[in-house]
């Protein structure tokens, strides 16, 4: 006589992965995009350069594209455009503001400072156009961005984070199986923790004050873990349920994330 084994809920699930392991490759790709921030550029450099020419167009140079360098309590950077140096100064004002002269070719431009709040490193702007053609800024703009950042200034990991995560992460739940995760408590609250943990460490490393990224942050994380909950229950019969789901939840909680780490570094004002 044949004795029928007992059916023993497995501990693990692959579906129920994918939370964790989206936070493991957001940590991944934010530790890859730190030394980019304006927030964390040199003290004494400028978070970005940009050119104004109105019709004939616009260049912003990124700030680790710039020379900088302090001399005698003045910040001077320096940039190759079109083979000749534009030379930037910074001097700090008497009333704690700071003020900003440039010369291109050895002749003087106007130049202002656009922000000089939450980051050190402020932004400069030179409205002139520094004379240049529309088919020079073409020129410039194409030379003066490097290769990890969109022409304006974005870097290349972002359609990554907001396209390819939440499709990995619906192909993955929607065929991982349907049996559900053996005492999930300490999974769940895991996720949740590590969400929270996540973009608060991001904020204290990229120097912010901005209180008001923290809300968002927080409604995110409970969405994670309770979409982390269902991921250790019962799938349904076929997997589109969860693969759709997926798919929203991984999305919204990407574009909150990278939104998150791009005003609090700087990337966008």
């Amino acid at each position: 006589m044949s004795t029928i084994a007992p059916v023993v809920t497995p501990r693990f699930a692959v579906r129920a992965a994918v939370p964790g392991v989206l936070l493991l490759l957001l940590a991944l790709a934010y530790t890859a995009l730190l030394p980019l921030a304006p927030s964390l550029a040199d003290q004494s450099g400028i978070a970005e350069l940009a050119i104004n020419g109105g019709e004939r167009g616009r260049v912003v140079i990124p700030g680790e594209a710039l020379d900088c360098a302090e001399q005698t309590g003045r910040t001077v950077c320096s940039v190759d455009v079109l083979d000749r140096e534009l030379r930037v100064v910074m001097t700090p004002g008497a009333g704690g503001g700071v003020q900003c002269s440039a010369d291109y070719a050895g002749s003087s431009r106007d130049c202002v400072i656009t922000y000089y709040s939450y980051a050190s490193p402020a932004g400069v702007a030179l409205s002139d156009g520094l004379a240049l053609t529309r088919e020079e800024f073409d020129r410039v703009a194409a030379e003066a961005m490097p290769w990890w950042r969109f022409d304006n200034g974005m870097p290349l990991v972002l359609p990554v984070v907001l396209l390819v995560f939440p499709l990995a992460a619906a192909l993955v739940v929607g065929f991982g199986g349907r049996r559900r995760v053996e005492r999930p408590g300490l999974l769940v609250a895991g996720i949740g923790v590590g969400w929270f943990a996540l973009h608060v460490g991001l904020l204290a490393l990229l120097g912010t004050n901005m209180i008001e990224l923290v809300p968002p942050v927080l409604v995110v994380a409970a969405l994670v873990t309770f979409w982390q909950w269902t991921l250790t229950r019962p799938g349904w019969r076929t997997g589109w349920g969860h693969g759709i789901t997926a798919f929203l939840v991984t999305t919204v909680a990407c574009f909150v994330s990278m939104f998150v780490f791009l005003v609090a570094g700087l990337f966008v004002d």
